[in-house]
């Protein structure tokens, strides 16, 4: 009985705040709150509409008032008015928050950065490979122009300034690239 008489006696300080006019303050509200919860009676139906009024929505961070939109994503409550949707207007049903358009569009991007850095850094090690296979052609062809270049002709080894290892291990990469006569790297020289 006691807290009949509670709840009965705080639903009247609620009344004189001017909730039902939409005259309350936020501050009034807020101070009524904490006595409502140690009031041992079912309120919940004053308390979510002072919670309504005393949350804070939108960009504008003012209460729940007036027509509203949410956010598809975020579930976050915005007033039409302050994202700049006609209130006559129907509510869109798949609305994007400004906040959340701006995380969608930075993760693509950033997405397509990564791809793109990863594309140069892949570009860089195939240029990098092509470069040590040129330059490793380059040092045969040396090898080549080494015992092919005293006289062009004779080829048989050492004579040529290259020991007979080098110049045995020289022809067997010759072959393998399908040139069995050194002789025929001096049209390509």
């Amino acid at each position: 009985k006691n807290q009949m008489k509670l709840a009965k006696a705080w639903r009247i300080k609620v009344k004189k705040t001017g909730l039902e006019k939409g005259e309350a303050t936020v501050a009034e509200l807020r101070e009524l709150l904490p006595e409502a919860y140690s009031i041992m009676v079912d309120l919940s139906d004053e308390l979510d509409v002072i919670q309504a009024a005393t949350s804070k929505f939108c960009i504008c961070r003012q209460s729940r008032v007036g027509d509203m939109v949410e956010c598809s994503v975020c579930e976050e409550k915005y007033h039409k008015a302050c994202v700049g949707i006609s209130p006559s207007a129907p509510t869109p049903p798949n609305y994007t928050c400004m906040r959340c358009l701006c995380k969608q569009v930075y993760s693509s991007v950033t997405h397509k950065l990564f791809a793109t850095v990863d594309h140069w850094a892949q570009a860089q090690q195939e240029h990098d490979a092509m470069n040590g296979v040129a330059h490793a052609t380059r040092n045969w062809m040396g090898l080549v122009r080494m015992a092919l270049s005293p006289a062009m002709g004779d080829t048989s080894g050492p004579e040529n300034g290259m020991a007979p290892a080098n110049y045995a291990n020289l022809q067997q990469q010759a072959e393998a690239l399908g040139i069995h006569d050194l002789q025929d790297v001096q049209h390509v020289m």
